[in-house]
């Protein structure tokens, strides 16, 4: 399944929220050598129930828009 995120950086707590077709991740990390990325991924495995393994960004690497991919559990 293919997700829209809008990421936002330098958060005093992680979280995710579900908005209107796409959802809000906030990170404790700042955007430096792919660390929000890295816990953005962690965050969405998280809520998804799924390995972070099987979270992929798909678009929007250097971008606070994304898009990432989430397999899913058989």
């Amino acid at each position: 399944m293919l997700i829209k995120a809008r990421i936002k950086t330098g958060c005093k707590n992680a979280y995710i929220n579900k908005l209107n077709g796409f959802y809000e991740i906030g990170v404790s990390s700042l955007p430096e050598k792919n660390k929000a990325n890295i816990e953005a991924i962690k965050i969405i495995a998280e809520h998804f129930g799924v390995s972070s393994k099987d979270v992929a960004i798909k678009k929007g690497f250097t971008s606070k828009e994304k898009v990432f991919e989430v397999k899913e559990k058989v």
